[in-house]
């Protein structure tokens, strides 16, 4: 189906999408939403009935696809770009909702040490992270955050809970680097068949959820959510999947679409699987 535009203001677009992610799907029951950025590559909506809460990113097949996400033909993308604005409304249909659960996978150590030289080989050690600090500062033993990563938490260790709080919202952004690096670490733990969550910064970030609102923005609290819940974007969970399966390839091609997110929110994460996976195989 084309898109057809109405002539009262705002306009009204309605759109056949491909699919709704589960998450976005629950938000979108009845089908309509606002459309509140448009984007190089797409665009933001948010629920008729929920005009303050967090986007819903649309775009076509060529983008990774994000937690909370309405994927349309280019077709219609092209001509809601071109002629949609803030404001405007959005109609949908689908015929089919995703998952973006990760997929668990056992630690094999020979594996994990092929993916993660393969993912660590493409990635420059003087490239600038969010945080201001060249990615060889990151995975730098004296690197301030560094115990955050290592699997020795213990439940009442105040003093890691305390870093880990410093840890959030730190950056600027939409999702600030300190959390995009919390993400792509819960990625490979949730990845991880079997991994001793209690002994990682997920129990701590666990214990600190309901402070999330308070600590960050409403869409990296989203997204902090959704990856303690073992749902992240299909560019994480391919990096996922394919490093620890060790198929170097595949790991290589996953960074790519991976390092496309935002200006450095994709090598944010990205750095904090390595931190958290360099950790993995130091306790194995």
């Amino acid at each position: 189906m084309s898109v057809a535009k109405t002539l009262q203001a705002p306009h009204i677009f309605r759109l056949n999408a491909l699919g709704i992610s589960h998450s976005a799907s629950r938000r979108l029951h009845n089908g309509a939403a606002t459309i509140i950025s448009v984007f190089r590559n797409g665009l933001a909506i948010v629920p008729e009935n929920e005009p303050d809460s967090r986007p819903i990113f649309v775009s076509s097949t060529r983008t990774g696809l994000l937690p909370e996400h309405v994927v349309i033909p280019r077709r219609q993308l092209s001509m809601l770009m071109a002629e949609g604005q803030p404001g405007d409304i959005v109609t949908m249909t689908t015929r089919r909702s995703f998952s973006l659960a990760m997929s668990v996978t056992p630690l094999r150590k020979a594996n994990l040490t092929t993916g993660l030289h393969a993912l660590e080989s493409r990635i420059d050690a003087g490239w600038p992270t969010g945080l201001n600090l060249p990615c060889a500062k990151i995975v730098s033993p004296q690197w301030e955050w560094a115990d955050t990563f290592r699997m020795d938490w213990q439940r009442a260790d105040s003093e890691k809970l305390r870093q880990l709080k410093r840890l959030i919202g730190r950056g600027q952004g939409s999702t600030p680097a300190g959390d995009d690096m919390l993400v792509g670490a819960l990625a490979f733990l949730l990845a991880w068949q079997d991994a001793p969550l209690e002994r990682s910064l997920f129990a701590g970030l666990k214990l600190l959820e309901t402070e999330l609102s308070s600590l960050t923005t409403r869409t990296s609290e989203t997204y902090l959510h959704h990856a303690l819940n073992g749902v992240f974007s299909s560019d994480l969970i391919r990096l996922a999947s394919a490093c620890l399966a060790g198929n170097t390839e595949k790991t290589r091609r996953s960074l790519t679409g991976l390092l496309a997110h935002g200006a450095t929110s994709g090598l944010d994460s990205a750095m904090g699987f390595i931190l958290a996976a360099r950790s993995a195989l130091g306790s194995e």
